[in-house]
């Protein structure tokens, strides 16, 4: 006998283990969520839940750029591998300019995900309007360009891919629309907790995104500027990409 029993979890029928129920209740008492909240991330099979490696780094495979619609974008090399509630993708499509762009877990049920420095920010920092975009090219969109190119092609395309789960269960937030370098993802995919996610363009060569009040907040929990010297000196970022204490940082 497995001591299994059967239950419901978001609609679905799984069956707990007693050694799923053990690691559900592990689970609850570490994130602080409820017991059927945690039974769901420790039965997810093709979901995602707090913790578990992201489909999109599991997989290294390209998919539908957020913002160009081409399936050229992958896992970025910036990327933060222990990071399991954020990921960095990078568009190589030629005509698209959205080289770094940041998707984070806001929402997944558990006092952990609420906590973290870096999904405060997004809040405290709700985004921007920007001007209207010019279609280009008689409305074939060939690429993204911030202010000049057409809407994200995540704003007109459906449901679009999860990079959490992997699943095309996303939902795209039309309340944002005037801000085409941020969008808020809501995952419909039953077996995932990437309720709400937000993707950010934090690169794209440009000083409106470089400049921008939620990119520069996730970008100083990374790599905060040093503290000023005793002596008045200039206070220089040290060069190149670094990742100590990043992860501690943005989980505050």
């Amino acid at each position: 006998m497995c001591g299994c029993r059967y239950g419901k979890v978001n609609g679905l029928t799984v069956m707990a283990s007693t050694n799923h129920r053990k690691r559900a209740r592990s689970y609850q008492r570490a994130h602080g969520v409820s017991y059927t909240v945690a039974l769901r991330a420790v039965t997810a099979g093709d979901g995602w839940s707090n913790g578990i490696t992201p489909w999109l780094r599991q997989s290294q495979k390209p998919f539908n750029c957020y913002w160009c619609g081409s399936v050229e974008a992958i896992l970025s090399w910036g990327d933060i591998g222990e990071d399991t509630e954020r990921i960095e993708f990078y568009c190589q499509n030629p005509d698209c300019n959205a080289r770094e762009v940041d998707v984070l877990v806001v929402d997944d049920g558990t006092d952990t995900t609420r906590r973290r420095a870096d999904a405060k920010a997004l809040q405290r920092f709700p985004g921007e309007v920007l001007a209207d975009p010019v279609l280009i090219n008689d409305d074939e969109q060939l690429g993204w360009m911030v202010r000049t190119s057409p809407l994200p092609s995540a704003r007109t395309s459906g449901q679009v891919q999860c990079l959490f789960c992997g699943k095309q269960t996303c939902d795209v937030d039309p309340a944002g629309d005037s801000d085409i370098g941020r969008l808020t993802l809501y995952c419909r995919n039953p077996r995932c907790a990437a309720d709400t996610a937000i993707a950010l363009v934090g690169r794209d060569g440009t000083p409106a995104t470089q400049n921008r009040e939620d990119v520069t907040a996730l970008r100083e929990i990374d790599n905060p500027p040093p503290p000023p010297s005793a002596d008045g000196a200039p206070r220089i970022r040290p060069v190149g990409h670094r990742t100590d204490g990043v992860l501690d940082r943005r989980r505050g």
